[in-house]
């Protein structure tokens, strides 16, 4: 019998949930490749907009659009002094970008292993079904953290006062504004929740069916097939004693038209 939730069969849902996992997937990957995260300074002579490693090409301010690694590595080796509250934003910037991409990159993987398993238990029921609850909360956690150190270090603010490239005097890092990158980032953290807790749900309501299907059809199949074997041995044992007769019989007859 064919396991239903909700009048529909799970195959059905794993299916609706691999679509709801490549919307997913197409989200994050938006969000790396965007080119504008935030924007910083007042235009039109300090504006400029950056990405995850490095300023956008059409920046004012710095149309060089070197790395922000770069630009951290002059700041090390003596090349820009007296600017400490840049240097202190390019390893910000720096760090909070390869840290967001390593977490994404991570959070991707926990979504193809998921679609990985639900595609598996198509094809073939697997016990490995509760690992596609894990791997999707997953998905959540890593994505939601690489957010969050990403706005930290960047000191992202949503449509507030970023027209200063650096705060006191130059010696410490200033605001950005985020824009389209964040923005789907954002939109990713308040998608999966749902994704996430409807797996979890349908998962739960067909494990319970799983859990009490032996109980009510397991003994009468068993029942069955025993009743099945028990009347073919007796057929077989009819039939060799009908046999076993009827050579005797024959050989009964035999001997008596010899003698």
């Amino acid at each position: 019998m064919a396991i239903t939730v909700c009048c529909m069969r799970t195959g059905f849902w794993w299916v609706f949930h691999i679509l709801l996992l490549l919307m997913v997937m197409a989200l994050e990957l938006a969000s790396l490749g965007v080119t504008r995260w935030f924007k910083q300074g007042d235009e039109p002579e300090t504006d400029w907009e950056g990405g995850l490693l490095g300023p956008t090409p059409d920046s004012n301010y710095f149309s060089d659009a070197l790395p922000y690694s770069n630009r951290w590595d002059r700041c090390n080796d003596g090349s820009v002094t007296g600017q400490d509250g840049l240097c202190e934003m390019w390893h910000s910037l720096w760090a909070g970008g390869v840290i967001y991409i390593l977490f994404e990159t991570i959070s991707l993987f926990f979504i193809s292993a998921t679609i990985f398993i639900l595609i598996l238990d198509m094809c073939r029921e697997t016990r490995a079904l509760w690992l596609s609850v894990v791997f999707i909360w997953n998905v959540l956690a890593w994505h939601f953290f690489a957010l969050v150190i990403w706005s930290g270090l960047a000191i992202m603010y949503w449509d507030e006062d970023c027209k200063s490239i650096t705060w006191n005097h130059g010696q410490s890092q200033a605001r950005v504004c985020g824009k389209e990158g964040p923005a789907i980032s954002l939109a990713c953290v308040l998608f999966i929740p749902f994704v996430a807790l409807l797996h979890t749900l349908v998962y739960l309501a067909a494990k319970k069916q799983r859990l009490h299907e032996p109980e009510g059809e397991f003994p009468m199949t068993t029942k069955g097939a025993e009743s099945d074997r028990m009347a073919s041995d007796n057929r077989f044992e009819v039939e060799h004693e009908h046999h076993h007769h009827h050579r005797h019989h024959n050989h009964t007859t035999k001997d008596a038209n010899q003698e």
